[in-house]
């Protein structure tokens, strides 16, 4: 898909961002993914607008935003351009130990051709992973059926203050230098994997012990 000059003004005349707009797209896979969770943690930049949809999807959800609650298990996580600052597989085996039994990661990353036509660090790099690797990082940490798709967004730069609107936008300023540019490409990947129904944490404690909750245990013996 590409964003047009025109799409990109409209954007900014409404106070939105590109980065608003690929978390819009993110939560709008909620509405055919048929789940009623109860805690939802929202973790990353999740616009106020965003934020309200997810309320009108779940509203009797209680939406817990940014923090990990050690003491609470979610039914769903929601995390939007949050692993610039947290590595993918640590956020992913945290998400895993407070998803409760078939509980749903959803999340975006950005993938190895974001920003490509400006000169980036190598630890940027780095966190630019593969939709494909994304995926077998969900599958080792124990998540189970993940979903990986991907939109190409080629953003016509009509000036540099918008460029340094969208590299602020996506908090990118330590990470690159803000060159001209006619052209930025942005890899947006959007991903989803449910918690298995009994987890058995790669899933074994320091006894090498399964380790099962009682939920889960009540769960699998409804069946």
């Amino acid at each position: 898909m590409k964003l047009t000059i025109n799409f990109l003004n409209k954007l900014f005349c409404a106070q939105l961002t590109v980065s608003d707009e690929i978390s819009r797209r993110l939560i709008t896979r909620l509405e055919y993914i048929k789940i009623k969770p109860k805690n939802i943690l929202c973790l990353g930049d999740i616009s106020n607008s965003n934020f309200k949809k997810i309320k009108r999807l779940f509203p009797e959800a209680k939406l817990f935003q940014q923090t990990v609650e050690n003491e609470t298990n979610y039914d769903l996580v929601i995390c939007h351009n949050y692993f610039l600052y947290y590595e993918f597989i640590d956020t992913a085996k945290q998400v895993f130990s407070h998803l409760k039994p078939n509980g749903l990661f959803l999340f975006t990353s950005l993938g190895p051709d974001s920003f490509k036509e400006l000169s980036r660090t190598e630890s940027l790099q780095k966190k630019l992973l593969d939709m494909h690797d994304v995926g077998d990082i969900l599958l080792q940490t124990g998540f189970k059926n993940p979903v990986m798709d991907m939109d190409m967004l080629y953003v016509n730069i009509s000036s540099e203050k918008k460029l340094k609107l969208i590299v602020q936008d996506f908090k990118m300023e330590q990470f690159i230098h803000v060159e001209p540019t006619a052209t930025l490409t942005i890899e947006a990947l959007y991903g989803h994997a449910f918690a298995p129904e009994i987890k058995t944490l790669s899933e074994l404690n320091e006894k090498q012990e399964a380790v099962i909750s009682f939920e889960s245990l009540k769960q699998s013996l409804k069946r």
